[in-house]
């Protein structure tokens, strides 16, 4: 496994006319996927594609659906969530716990968390605030029961979430001078705050995941020379959010390769270096077995 893509959406429906060649072109070029729910049915379309590539049939969903044998071995997982931008819908927790137990292709749970940016609009929004908060409370809850990593969405709200996690995780407790001694509770995806951000996250024992954003903008290379590369994963989040030199056209999977190249060329190591090291913070965090 070359990399892994640890958050895209290729089951909406932005790929339904080529999702078979977009899934053959990952497995070719020896990327992992994981494919990452935001509400309920998007998170039942995940499971259910993940599932089918396992067998090595693709080409399932959408109007161009052909059963296709995939040419190599496809690794592929998922999670299960609902989006923060969803909290004025009914989440139904125990459905969510039954889809996240049906399947071991299941490694996460999310994308959950905090967007205080869509509130803009929508009503009330302290009430907003809190149905956000009421929402990621049973998500937390659900990671724990089940035992399963967080992958979290949050924009424009890290002081409250770190807020939260303070409160449910605390700091990580320090072994020895050199060793600090953490149980890896998930990941900040699509990471867009500050470096004193981030270092809270990883006190409290998350890594920090970064997409196309930081090809097309050096607002965030600092971060990414603050974050240790053993705490780091690559993702594409797409369809959104393509990379240089892809940048406002639809984003594929394969295009985690620009993010790996750009984290390279900041931190001044080589590529091969970051595809190695991210793809095993990907399987040590989400429990995968390749």
């Amino acid at each position: 496994m070359r990399l892994i893509d640890t958050h895209c959406h290729i089951q909406f429906d932005a790929y339904d006319n080529d999702r078979d060649a977009v899934i053959h072109s990952c497995a070719e070029k020896e990327i992992g996927l994981m494919v990452v729910g935001c509400d309920e049915k998007s998170s039942r379309d995940a499971l259910a594609l993940v599932e089918k590539m396992g067998s090595g049939i693709i080409g399932i969903m959408g109007s161009g659906a052909i059963n296709l044998m995939a040419p190599d071995p496809i690794i592929d997982w998922c999670s299960v969530g609902q989006h923060p931008t969803d909290s004025g819908q009914t989440f139904d927790y125990k459905t969510f716990y039954n889809l996240a137990r049906s399947s071991k292709k299941v490694r996460a749970i999310g994308e959950c968390g905090l967007d205080y940016y869509h509130l803009d609009g929508l009503g009330d929004r302290v009430q907003g605030t809190e149905r956000q908060k009421d929402l990621f409370f049973q998500h937390l809850n659900l990671a724990h029961e089940l035992n399963l990593p967080l992958i979290i969405h949050c924009r424009d709200a890290h002081d409250d979430m770190i807020e939260i996690l303070v409160h449910r995780f605390g700091i990580a407790d320090t072994v020895s001078a050199d060793t600090v001694s953490t149980r890896e509770h998930g990941v900040l995806h699509c990471f867009t705050g500050t470096a004193r951000d981030a270092q809270s996250y990883l006190d409290l024992g998350f890594m920090i995941s970064f997409t196309g954003i930081i090809t097309f903008t050096d607002q965030y290379d600092d971060v990414v020379r603050t974050v240790p590369l053993e705490k780091m994963l690559v993702e594409t989040d797409a369809p959104f959010l393509a990379p240089v030199p892809h940048r406002g056209k639809r984003n594929f999977p394969e295009y985690v390769e620009y993010i790996a190249r750009r984290i390279a060329e900041i931190k001044d190591i080589p590529y091969e270096e970051v595809a190695r090291v991210t793809t095993e913070n990907a399987k040590r965090l989400f429990g995968l077995t390749l």
